[in-house]
């Protein structure tokens, strides 16, 4: 990392040297770069290999700055792991991490490493780190075809039947957005996610109902008192994002980070909780860990 942005360094000898036809002596002291736009020598005190960035956590209580330096190789989910523990993070919270400069925003991916998906190091470039309470399964509104294991993050069907399991939480306000991987989704009439009033029946089927508003992750179809085509169908290892907009009366979905476009407007309810309902003994599906919707 250098003031210039990101580059790799060299070790060979090139023939024309920074500034032009330096001699080996005057080169001392200074790297050779190479960036995206081209090869400069670099002022070695001005070249950190493992950089130092800068973040704020920002929370309804308070607001912490910290510094922790990466390698440029490390994954974004190492950078999600120490920032967890230098916050002392329980599970329950889930975390995203957003580097911002005077013009955008970019989301850090826990796939990719620091150097692809980072725009700098240092104050100019800081960290914001999102945290909000992770969506888990609720305990006491969950069917009895149904079992939750890990701290109520994994729903399992094992009975015969179709039953759903609500989030622990009902959004009134604002926007909510969660995350959930199906681990295993076939069989039966498939996994289906959205969102429905508390008060949803548990052990029967939410389809046809007028009382959830969702999609069927194995036909794409969205489903409210109608059914129509929305999206491409899901498969096993996909992540399936909600976004519940309660202002407008919106819903949208994502799966692995792409947008679907909303599915729903103009929802009218006091109060909407996540559903996810489960058709076929074996299948599973786990609550992520994600505090903010992907970026475009």
């Amino acid at each position: 990392a250098t003031p210039f942005g990101y580059g790799s360094l060299h070790d060979d000898e090139p023939q024309s040297a920074s500034p032009e036809d330096a001699s080996p002596s005057e080169r001392q002291g200074f790297a050779h770069v190479e960036f995206p736009w081209g090869h400069a020598y670099v002022h070695s005190d001005l070249v950190a290999t493992v950089p130092l960035f800068t973040f704020y956590a920002l929370s309804k209580t308070q607001h912490i700055k910290f510094s922790l330096s990466f390698a440029l190789t490390s994954s974004g989910q190492e950078m999600v792991d120490a920032v967890r523990r230098h916050l002392e993070l329980g599970p329950n919270v889930a975390v995203s991490l957003v580097q911002t400069d005077s013009v955008s925003k970019h989301e850090i991916k826990p796939h990719l490493k620091l150097g692809e998906c980072t725009i700098g190091a240092g104050p100019e470039h800081p960290v914001l780190v999102l945290q909000t309470p992770m969506v888990q399964f609720d305990k006491k509104k969950c069917s009895f075809y149904m079992l939750l294991q890990e701290d109520n993050t994994r729903a399992v069907q094992v009975a015969k039947g179709c039953g759903s399991v609500l989030g622990n939480c009902e959004v009134a306000c604002g926007i909510k957005y969660w995350e959930v991987k199906l681990q295993s989704a076939r069989g039966g009439e498939g996994v289906f996610v959205g969102v429905a009033a508390a008060d949803l029946a548990l052990n029967s089927s939410v389809v046809s109902r007028g009382v959830f508003w969702g999609i069927s992750c194995a036909t794409g179809h969205k489903f409210h008192d109608t059914i129509e085509y929305y999206a491409d169908p899901c498969k096993d290892g996909d992540v399936v994002g909600v976004l519940l907009d309660m202002e407008y009366g919106r819903l949208s979905f994502y799966v692995n980070g792409r947008n679907l476009g909303v599915a729903f407007c103009g929802i009218q309810a006091k109060k909407l909780c996540p559903v996810f309902s489960l058709t076929f003994i074996g299948q599973n599906i786990k609550l992520l860990p994600t505090a903010s919707p992907p970026m475009p």
